[in-house]
């Protein structure tokens, strides 16, 4: 049988859920990120749950419905289908455990658009690189400029129609990044060929982000070279893993984190619901 608890605010579900969160902190990082903002208005945190470990971690917010799970059947999407109240949430987000709401959104005959779907990876290894011709650097102030123009190309590939990020946007990104001394490059003959970023540096599990490669760089091993470095350097520097996102339709991508040593741990989507006919 299903059960449901309700928190009040933040701290009550994240202090109730401590240990789940920790364990899982790649899977629930981009959800508590949002979900603190401090423009963000709260409307409904719940945990569904069973006996047998069957879950779903259920946050409402400001046009957003997350909904992580790493264990469920029919008996949980029913129970999901009965808390929410698809039509109110027309024009929303829902994102979290991929096949749960994808099989949720179909079950009720709720049309959506997939904005980004996405494989969640961790790494906890060592891996071995060549760094005779490929240097890893911190990128300087002098940088800015080239990595901000980067950092663009890399918000069009990575959202392609749904890309909405400015240029002025990006640079800010980069320059806040530089700043903090979290944004690095991968440097061949004196020239940058890729660029990473390094989020959550200020918790136990960095999160390697924006990682990218010049077009006329690639297929060079560049990619590789930089996450490789870049995550032996996390780890060696004390993190016991180092995380990272893929877009499951970027199998060269793929390849490459799973060369590095990354495995999967989570299957995530993020999707769009329009307007439901008959409401404005």
């Amino acid at each position: 049988m299903i059960k449901i608890k309700e928190f009040g605010d933040n701290q009550q579900f994240m202090n109730y859920n401590k240990s789940v969160i920790d364990e899982n902190y790649f899977v629930f990082y981009a959800t508590m990120m949002s979900m603190l903002a401090p423009s963000v208005q709260i409307m409904r945190l719940y945990n569904l749950y069973d006996k047998q470990g069957v879950n779903a971690y259920c946050l409402w917010y400001s046009g957003t419905y997350a909904i992580h799970s790493f264990q469920w059947d029919e008996e949980l999407l029913e129970a999901l289908s009965d808390e929410i109240d698809f039509s109110e949430h027309s024009r929303y987000a829902f994102t979290g455990q991929r096949d749960l709401i994808v099989k949720l959104l179909e079950e009720n005959e709720v049309p959506y658009q997939i904005i980004k779907d996405r494989l969640i990876y961790q790494c906890k290894k060592i891996m071995s690189f060549d760094t005779e011709s490929q240097t890893l650097q911190k990128a300087s102030i002098e940088d800015r400029e080239e990595l901000s123009k980067m950092a663009y190309l890399y918000n069009l590939d990575e959202y392609g129609k749904n890309a909405h990020r400015t240029p002025e946007f990006m640079a800010e990104i980069i320059a806040r990044g530089v700043r903090e001394g979290i944004m690095y490059k991968l440097v061949v003959g004196g020239e940058i060929v890729s660029m990473a970023q390094v989020m959550s540096h200020d918790f136990k599990s960095p999160i390697i982000g924006m990682l990218f490669t010049k077009a006329a760089h690639r297929n060079k091993g560049y990619g590789y070279a930089i996450l490789t470095q870049l995550t032996n350097l996390l780890i060696a520097n004390g993190h016991k893993r180092v995380g990272l996102l893929a877009d499951v339709e970027n199998k060269g991508s793929i390849k490459v984190f799973e060369k590095a040593g990354y495995q999967i741990i989570y299957k995530h989507i993020l999707v769009a619901l329009p307007a439901i006919a008959g409401k404005e």
